[in-house]
């Protein structure tokens, strides 16, 4: 090998391990040459343009990868700030509603006229709201009973 390049190569080591502003750049400076080198072989035609694409990938891969683990902690943040809180079930009640049910749940009789039907949802849906700390369910639920005695 070259005595220069050798010389070159021995400075390039002794900088990058032993001071704390090129050990800072280490791995951009690696990364730029390995990117350099891909380049040069694929223009010389010894490495094939897919295998630097593949090469070119795996970084991006690792950081997507980091994402990935990273994503349970984001939306747990997510749901503190903005005070969501996470439902297996946010759906309404499986099968149809019978207007007894429906009586029921509203705690009115099922003969009701249409005001006491809206005066007993807004009563309780004012307390099982989801923004007032209600569940989506219950919210769907009281819905449903309220469109199933008016109509």
């Amino acid at each position: 090998m070259n005595p220069i390049t050798l010389l070159a190569v021995g400075v390039l080591i002794f900088l990058l391990t032993r001071t704390p502003l090129w050990a800072k750049f280490k791995t951009q400076l690696l990364l730029i040459g390995g990117g350099l080198v891909i380049f040069w072989l694929v223009a010389t035609g010894k490495l094939h343009a897919l295998f630097a694409v593949i090469a070119a990938a795996i970084p991006m891969g690792q950081r997507l990868w980091s994402v990935v683990r990273m994503w349970p902690a984001v939306r747990q943040m997510a749901e503190k700030l903005t005070g969501a809180k996470p439902t297996a079930n946010t759906g309404v009640a499986d099968g149809p509603m019978t207007r007894a049910k429906a009586a029921q749940i509203l705690g009115i009789d099922e003969s009701a006229d249409p005001k006491t039907v809206r005066d007993a949802h807004r009563r309780l849906i004012a307390k099982l709201h989801p923004d007032k700390g209600g569940s989506d369910y219950m919210a769907g639920l009281l819905n449903q009973a309220r469109d199933t005695m008016n109509g």
